[in-house]
């Protein structure tokens, strides 16, 4: 549990310099509400947000992230699970919908990340959740 509850290291998977997402909302909770750990971005157009660097594939993370924050749609989570998986990710939180709720095909495809989790070795919380909160330990995962 104490990666998932005390990471020291977290990657933001689905970082987005736009103002307003959902990447820079997850970023903004985590700040404010006094992590103080390191953050590592992950998106497709790289560069820098806010004065980090925003790497371009999570392959490009160091290994053993303590906790990947999902913000991809969901046809993407799959091979976002499958790559922290391979980086040594020891937890994750999906935000992405669109799985198991939309029925069959959705539900086969909320199997398939289910099991890329286990085999990966990636304790998983969602897909769809809204995040969770350590009031100890300063961190806002929302």
């Amino acid at each position: 549990m104490g990666p998932l509850l005390r990471p020291r290291l977290i990657a933001v998977i689905g970082a987005s310099a736009k103002p307003g997402s959902a990447s820079s909302i997850a970023i903004r909770n985590l700040l404010t509400n006094g992590y103080s750990g390191s953050i590592h971005l992950v998106g497709r157009s790289g560069g820098m947000i806010d004065g980090r660097e925003c790497l371009t594939s999570v392959n490009e993370l160091p290994y053993g992230i303590d906790l990947a924050i999902l913000i991809t749609p969901a046809e993407a989570v799959a091979d976002m699970l499958r790559d922290c998986a391979a980086r040594g990710v020891k937890t994750a939180i999906c935000f992405a919908s669109g799985l198991a709720e939309m029925g069959e095909v959705g539900g086969q495809a909320q199997s398939r990340i289910k099991q890329l989790a286990q085999s990966g070795g990636i304790s998983l919380i969602g897909p769809n959740t809204v995040g969770y909160f350590n009031y100890v330990d300063p961190l806002a995962i929302a």
